[in-house]
């Protein structure tokens, strides 16, 4: 059998002491490794990543081939191989019944919690010193050091046990032994003094005091613990009889309201009143709240407490410099729970309360003398760790809260009485709520955690930020102010992610006027406000404090590079190892400054990434940037022209960033983000100021263009058409006709949005014209796209279809169709509607949603959801235009209805034809809940496209819902605007519409009602409109039948069903059949009235 001695530095013997010689340190490593973890299957990977955590991963594979070949090579001469090792292409391991004995599996098993004291002295002889102290890999270090503590605790357990069982002169030999391996532990300097003090031998007990004071004044320049110097005091005295106990504390005061309103958290709070209510009824349990720094995990716990002053809530709190000492926030407990222990458990002190003396000195003023209290055999488990829990389990008899405050900083000892607790809460009125992020947790602690929640002992509270309702109501607290300004608040929203902590230092400082505004225009994903709040700056700060400078160093590049950032643009930048620069993240993961995403990586907060950034000197902020921009440029495709501006713009190479600053510019165009745009521009322009000659003059041209569209979809459409026509007369100075073509294209964009329809086709049309001399395909799609709308505007229909069918042709002749295909096949299918010919019209419209559909793939999001919301759009219009209203609605029904509050141009088209549609399927209530915010919002906005259009749906459904005033005044407005708008269509549809509202007098103007339906067929036949015209040769027949005009109602009845019947208007034309003079019932309704018939 093989003997493996791992304490000191490795041994493996077989039979009479024959040394098995492993050579180098590394094989001696490898095979120390796995004997430590015998039976354990470990990966090859990870093995050899442990062993040769710098090498690559293949060199380090084939590193562990080669010290494995050696481990079987040097135990060949002695055994085989076979039996005690055992790997494949993936696995590795010692097997767990091999011929092996281990000095460290001995030592564990003789030091389990049930030993006996003999058991453990004979263990203790195997420690002959650290583990595998001639070792120094990295990974001998954490089982090294939990050997050592095993070591010491067991060197603690025999003292304390032969104290306890009257054999002091065996308590002092291991509590020196104790003192020999720590000098500077206090405990076992106490265990001396007490031993000796059980001995008679005061004096020793005296000097061993003094050894200590002279060893912490050498090595740490301090002086004993208060509870060393009690000792001391009382030894010094010699006191003999007990004190008695000094008065029981009243119970803490109840608490006062915080200041500040719980905001949110209703269900956390829940869960908690839950928590209570069971504790309260022997059911306790251990909650674990947790959350990133300032989310309000203290501010939850002062509301629930509040709720509950009948209990005895007892706090305490960790901290980060105290991590290392053994119970640090329990002795803090135990100060102020001693207080509510029963008096007759103070009368006859039971054996394990004793053992907390040197713990607390309050407990120690009622047990003076508890060191000499003995028990008849040694504790079983882990003493201390027992007594503590049963100490806070028999505390009084009303339910007890406690809470542990930064549980993350909490020593090893106390997270064991934390599960001590946990174990024994459900069978007691004891809640356990332990406050800790995650974030800070280090890995032993997270492995802990794991087993707590795998054991089902602890359930856990995670508290996430304040949505925008929750942060607006804090504010608007914090202010003072009922109704803050929404802006106001979107903006906190976004400074603070909604972080309460975050919330109430941003809004103080603003009222105190320490949060500094302003600064140079921003580019995207810069924050509202600059600058930090100092509380905040030092809450974060503090975090940093604890990495290296190295780490520091390389998140000061992830803080250049913006809130999220990929390894391989990290790695390119920083030039790191990629070992360290993986260790680097893991480390900033682990810590809460980043957190890992689907494409890389993030920081948590941007307020950590603007305290990291401001960090930065200048001189390094700039070289940053301009590497960043030169590895996006060199490395890393596709190129990102929004992110290289912001790089350059930001480096010590400015000038680099303007043709970057004018790509991102019409990129943020294209996605209708036009405040970003402008500022894109404005930023671009100052440049210019440093670019002489004609080139400024050119590059003047294409920044005004985007300036231009920036202010007009902003909604300053005045002051785009200024530096449009100031940018047509440079482009004429310069000669350039291809700048002067995209002048004219957006000439003819700002007129169309100002409703300015003939001038914007006259515009569009000097586009086509140099986009044909050029050649230019983008212009010439473009100004094909706006004369098909202009025709369909004006009623052109067949100028409007001319058009379209030429775009579609050439779209499909290129290899990927133009993003805005799928709306130019809506134009084109509401120009065949309105002239009925139906199939293409649905054919073209149908094609276009499927298109749309093709482009955004499953979930559509941003433009790509705005060009299916508006190719649906104008399908529906055209089964409107069919008079299909189920089908329209249906088609919508994808569409979500568009908030009142933040209506845009196509959510005003999308929610008119929706009450459209439900006022003409008879649901004229809703439909007009739709219409009447569609129409006030036109009004409200001024804008002009089409806005004719709800005012015509809202006419009608008045109509339709009884109130013939509001109708006749709607729908007289409305033809007012056609009119002026000159979209012939509109005005024809609008003025039979009128002429029906007019019937529904008590006494029509009979007169006014041939006229404007008269005024309607002339209109709608001269734009070859021939369904909305068939539609008018039925009003006037309805007209001319109760006029007892029978040959002008048979001639109307005749054109219309001629027309339904070539159209293929079945369900119209099913209607429409019958006699001319059907309707009629009894004598005429008009007599004599001079009326003058469908062909004056």
């Amino acid at each position: 059998m093989l003997r493996a001695h791992l304490f000191q530095s490795m041994l493996v013997t077989v039979g009479e002491n024959r040394r098995v010689d492993f050579g180098s340190p590394r094989v001696r490593s490898l095979f120390a490794y796995l004997v430590l973890h015998r039976g354990e299957r470990i990966d090859r990977r990870r093995l050899a990543f442990l062993l040769w955590p710098r090498a690559t991963e293949s060199a380090a594979r084939r590193n562990l081939r080669q010290y494995l070949h050696r481990v079987r090579r040097a135990l060949e001469a002695h055994i085989s191989p076979d039996t005690l090792l055992y790997a494949d292409g993936s696995v590795v391991c010692i097997l767990e019944n091999a011929p092996l004995w281990v000095d460290v599996e001995a030592f564990a098993f003789g030091t389990r919690p049930d030993a006996s004291l003999p058991e453990v002295e004979r263990a203790i002889q195997l420690y002959r010193e650290d583990l595998l102290s001639d070792l120094y890999d990295e990974w001998c270090e954490e089982p090294r050091q939990h050997w050592r503590q095993r070591y010491l605790q067991s060197l603690e357990r025999l003292a304390r046990g032969w104290l306890q069982n009257g054999d002091p002169a065996r308590a002092r030999q291991y509590a020196l032994q104790w003192t020999q391996a720590e000098p500077l532990d206090e405990a076992a300097h106490r265990l001396v003094m007490q031993a000796c003090l059980a001995l008679g031998q005061r004096h020793q007990a005296i000097q061993q005091y003094r050894l200590l004071c002279e060893t912490l004044e050498t090595e740490l320049q301090t002086t004993p613990a208060p509870e060393t110097q009690a000792l001391y005091a009382r030894i010094q005295d010699n006191a003999s009889v007990l004190q008695p106990a000094p008065p029981r504390s009243p119970r803490p005061a109840p608490l006062k309201p915080p200041d500040i309103p719980l905001c949110g958290r209703k269900h956390e709070l829940q869960m908690l009143e839950t928590a209570f209510e069971h504790a309260a009824q022997g059911n306790g349990k251990f909650i674990l709240v947790t959350g990133e720094a300032g989310i309000g995990k203290t501010r939850l716990m002062q509301e629930a407490l509040h709720r509950h002053e009948q209990w005895v809530n007892l706090p305490t709190s960790a901290n980060e410099l105290e991590s290392m000492t053994p119970y640090a926030p329990v002795r803090r407990l135990l100060k102020s729970a001693v207080s509510y222990l029963p008096p007759a458990l103070l009368q006859s002190p039971p054996h394990w309360l004793t053992l907390l003396s040197g713990l607390s000195p309050e407990l120690r003023t009622r047990l003076p003398y508890a060191e000499h209290i003995t028990s008849t055999r040694p504790e079983d488990g882990m003493l201390l760790l027992d007594a503590l829990a049963n100490f806070f389990l028999l505390l009084d008899e009303v339910p007890l809260c406690l809470v542990l405050d930064n549980l993350h900083w909490a020593d090893s000892q106390t997270w064991d009485w934390v599960a001590a607790l946990a174990q024994r809460a459900p069978q007691s009125r004891l809640l356990v709520i332990g406050l800790c992020r995650r974030e800070d947790l280090t890995e032993e602690r997270r492995r802990f955690l794991r087993a707590l929640e795998r054991s089902q002992l602890v359930e856990e509270i995670a508290l996430p930020r304040l949505n925008r309702e929750e942060t607006a109501a804090l504010a608007a607290h914090l202010l003072e102010t009922p109704k803050p300004e929404a802006s106001l608040l979107e903006r906190l929203y976004q400074e603070t992610e909604g972080n309460p902590f975050f919330i109430i230092e941003t809004v103080r400082a603003l009222q105190e006027g320490t949060h500094p505004r302003g600064g140079q225009v921003r580019l995207a994903g810069e924050t509202a406000f600059v600058g930090l709040p100092p509380a905040i700056q030092r809450v974060i700060e503090s975090r940093l404090d604890r990495l290296s400078p190295q780490d520091r160093e390389w998140l000061g590049v992830a803080a250049c590079i913006g809130r999220a950032c990929t390894f391989s643009l990290l790695s390119e930048v920083t030039q790191a190892e990629e070992e360290d620069l993986i260790a680097a993240l893991e480390t900033w993961v682990q810590r809460g400054l980043m957190r890992e995403t689907e494409d890389g990586y993030d920081f948590s907060h941007d307020k950590i990434r603007q305290v990291v950034y401001a960090g930065l000197s200048r001189a390094r902020r700039q070289y940053i940037h301009r590497r960043i921009a030169e590895v996006l440029e060199r490395v890393i495709p596709p190129v990102d022209v929004h992110l290289l501006a912001y790089h350059y713009a930001r480096s010590d190479r400015p000038l680099d960033a303007l043709p970057y600053l004018t790509r991102a510019g019409e990129q943020a165009l294209q996605v209708r983000s036009y405040r970003e745009a402008r500022q894109l521009g404005l930023q671009a322009v100052r440049l210019l100021g440093q670019m002489p000659g004609p080139a400024q003059r050119q590059e003047r041209v294409d920044l005004n263009l985007q300036l231009a569209q920036a202010y007009a979809f902003s909604g300053d459409v005045h002051r785009a058409l200024e530096i449009l026509r100031q940018t047509e007369q440079l482009a004429q100075s310069l000669g350039d006709e291809e700048r002067l073509g995209k002048i004219f294209r957006r000439i003819a964009q700002m007129l169309w949005l100002r409703g300015e329809v003939s001038p914007a086709g006259d515009y569009a049309r000097r586009t086509l014209r140099v986009a044909e001399e050029l050649q230019d395909g983008t212009l010439l799609r473009a100004a094909l796209r706006m004369l098909g709308r202009v025709g369909i505007a004006q009623a052109a229909f067949d100028d409007a279809i001319a058009y379209l069918v030429r775009y579609v042709n050439m779209a499909e002749r290129e290899t990927l169709p133009p993003p805005d295909l799928p709306i130019v096949l809506g134009y084109l299918g509401v120009a065949y509607a309105r002239v009925g010919s139906w199939q293409r019209a649905w054919e073209a419209a149908q094609r276009g949603v499927a298109l749309a559909k093709e482009f955004s793939g499953e979930s559509a999001v941003g433009e790509a959801r705005n060009t299916l919301t508006f190719a649906l759009m104008q399908l529906a219009f055209v089964y409107a235009d069919y008079h299909d209203w189920e089908t329209c609605l249906h088609t919508l029904e994808p569409v979500p209805t568009p908030s009142r509050d933040e209506l845009t141009p196509l959510g005003f088209m999308v929610l008119g034809l929706r009450g459209h549609a439900l006022a003409r399927l008879g649901h004229a209530r809703e439909g007009l809940e739709h219409l009447i915010p569609a129409v006030e919002w036109a009004r409200r906005s001024d804008y002009r496209v089409f806005a004719y259009l709800p005012m015509m749906f809202l006419a009608q459904a008045f109509l339709q819902d009884g109130q013939r005033a509001a109708a006749q005044a709607q729908a007289e407005h409305a033809l007012e605007v056609t009119q002026k708008a000159g979209n012939r269509w509109a005005a024809g549809v609008t003025a039979r519409l009128l002429a029906e509202i007019l019937v529904q007098e008590a006494r029509p103007d009979w007169i006014r009602v041939e006229n404007l339906l008269i005024e309607s067929m002339e209109t709608l036949r001269q734009v070859r409109a021939r369904p909305e015209l068939a539609r008018t040769y039925l009003a006037l027949r309805r007209l001319y039948d109760r006029a007892g005009q029978m040959a002008w109602a048979v001639d109307c009845h005749f054109r219309a069903t001629t027309i339904f019947e070539e159209l293929g208007m079945t369900e119209e034309l099913r209607a429409a059949q019958g006699q001319a003079g059907g309707e009629r019932h009894g004598a005429v309704v008009i007599p004599d009235m001079p009326l003058r018939g469908p062909n004056p």
